[in-house]
């Protein structure tokens, strides 16, 4: 008979075959932003940002997709750089600015880190993307700024892809969502597929479980998508086990699955 577990009980469960002490989180919130396909001066063409922290400590979690047709490769540098003008003037700007040289083409960058500002930062507060999308209005000590993926040789505005680039680049702060908690657990997998650490079938199995929660979250069945988690946290422990996952990544997943759970009232 399958025992399911409250949040709690999975973190401790996790945390005992992990050796990791468990983490407890406020409520996340969220920025999403979109930027149309087609659109890339350089060879990266990405499609998707989110931005997930936590209001409590300012840890955040930063996912980049890109096209299957124009993924991430080579060498590039990411500069996400999110103006909120409600926040002056001292915690009004998010930074986070990181280069990479792929070998091997991947969707997904997922980048992780702590900014303080992010602690003052509310649900419904505007935030800009860029100096056109905030009316000229610049961060204090700022001539302009932009959120991009440049790639080499870097130029300005050029062989880079301005992401939600103009003046209709911008998003609200909100809640995190049961989908967009599941969502970024489905990032989180596809990362360690495209990364090297699961194979495709052990990749497609969790990802299955994923979809079949967020189908259920999608229908109102909150409820049943608790039991469903379970699934996904044992199949994590196993891979563990199999020393597949590496402890800390899979405890990392099964706090997302905590997050996830608790944005669905588990």
């Amino acid at each position: 008979m399958r025992t399911l577990f409250s949040g709690a009980a999975l973190v401790i469960a996790l945390a005992a075959a992990t050796s990791v002490a468990p983490i407890s989180h406020a409520a996340e919130l969220t920025v999403r932003i979109t930027d149309p396909a087609g659109d890339a001066t350089g060879p990266i063409d990405a499609t998707n940002l989110v931005l997930v922290f936590d209001p409590a400590t300012g840890d955040y979690k930063i996912t980049v997709t890109a096209t299957n047709a124009q993924p991430f490769d080579g060498e590039f540098r990411i500069a996400v750089n999110l103006f909120n003008a409600a926040r002056l003037p001292t915690n009004s700007l998010f930074n986070h600015a990181i280069p990479y040289n792929l070998i091997d083409a991947r969707t997904k960058i997922i980048a992780r880190g702590n900014n303080a500002a992010l602690k003052d930062w509310m649900p419904g507060d505007v935030v800009a993307t860029n100096t056109a999308a905030s009316g000229g209005v610049n961060p204090p000590n700022v001539v302009l700024y932009r959120t991009s993926v440049a790639s080499a040789p870097y130029t300005y505005l050029t062989n880079e892809d301005g992401i939600a680039y103009g003046p209709g680049g911008t998003a609200t702060v909100a809640v995190q969502t049961p989908a967009g908690a599941i969502s970024g657990l489905m990032d989180d997998v596809i990362s360690l597929r495209e990364d090297g650490v699961l194979t495709r079938n052990q990749a497609q199995s969790l990802l299955g479980k994923l979809s079949t929660l967020l189908a259920t979250v999608n229908k109102g069945g909150a409820a049943p998508a608790c039991g469903q988690m379970q699934a996904f946290v044992q199949e994590v422990q196993s891979l563990v086990a199999a020393q597949v996952l590496h402890p800390k990544q899979g405890y990392a997943l099964v706090q997302a699955a905590l997050a996830a759970m608790s944005t669905m009232g588990c």
